[in-house]
C-alpha cells in the first residue's frame, strides 16, 4: 500500500461523509452550488439530496476501494 493511495482514498471517504451528511441534515450551504441548484430547480429538492447520496456513496467506493489498492483501478 502505498502512502499516496491511503491518503487519496481517505480524502475521498471524507468528501463522501461530508456529502451524505449534507444530504442527510437537507444543508442549505449545499443546495447553493451551481450544479445542486440547476437540478433543484429542474426536479426538486428531493432529487437533489438523492444525487448527494448517490455522490456521497460512490466518492465513499471509490475511496475504500483505492485506499485498499484495488488493481482494478490502476491502468
Amino acid at each position: 500500500m502505498i502512502a499516496a493511495d491511503l491518503f487519496v482514498g481517505m480524502t475521498a471517504v471524507v468528501i463522501g461523509l461530508a456529502s451524505l451528511a449534507a444530504a442527510i441534515g437537507n444543508w442549505d450551504l449545499l443546495y447553493q452550488l451551481p450544479k445542486l441548484r440547476w437540478i433543484e430547480s429542474r426536479a426538486g429538492r428531493p432529487a437533489a439530496r438523492l444525487a448527494c447520496v448517490l455522490l456521497g456513496a460512490a466518492c465513499i467506493a471509490l475511496g475504500v476501494a483505492i485506499a485498499c489498492g484495488s488493481s482494478l483501478l490502476r491502468a
